[in-house]
């Protein structure tokens, strides 16, 4: 009998916060995904360019370039158009949310950001 192996899911996080960065990486490792980081959509971009993921998740609020930005650049690249992407902020409002959902998310993740939370999200994006 041959099992077959599944390949873990590729997760790219950009957010300019370090900590928020190796939090998440921490526990999206430890629960199985392949994780990559950058710390800004510069490096994030040539990132997702040489190598696009499974899942993008993307802070709204960074230096250089925002995630708005970032992401209405991204969804206007017929290459990055059905990329699955997670929304991190600490925005609360329902026309910033109705925005960023206009602009094409797959779903938000409110700061602060729980580990059950995150693993659920993620694991939920992924399967659609």
């Amino acid at each position: 009998m041959t099992t077959t192996r599944r390949t873990p899911a590729e997760i790219l996080i950009i957010d300019d916060d370090v900590v928020v960065r190796e939090l998440l990486e921490l526990h999206l490792t430890d629960a199985g995904y392949k994780v990559r980081t950058a710390e800004d959509a510069i490096e994030g971009g040539r990132m997702l360019i040489a190598a696009p993921p499974d899942l993008l998740v993307l802070d709204m609020h960074m230096p250089h370039m925002g995630g708005e930005q970032f992401l209405k650049l991204l969804r206007g690249d017929e290459s990055f158009k059905n990329l699955k992407v997670i929304v991190l902020t600490a925005e609360h409002s329902l026309d910033f949310m109705m925005k960023i959902i206009g602009i094409g998310v797959s779903d938000f993740l409110l700061k602060p950001i729980y580990k059950d939370v995150l693993l659920e999200t993620v694991r939920k994006v992924l399967a659609t």
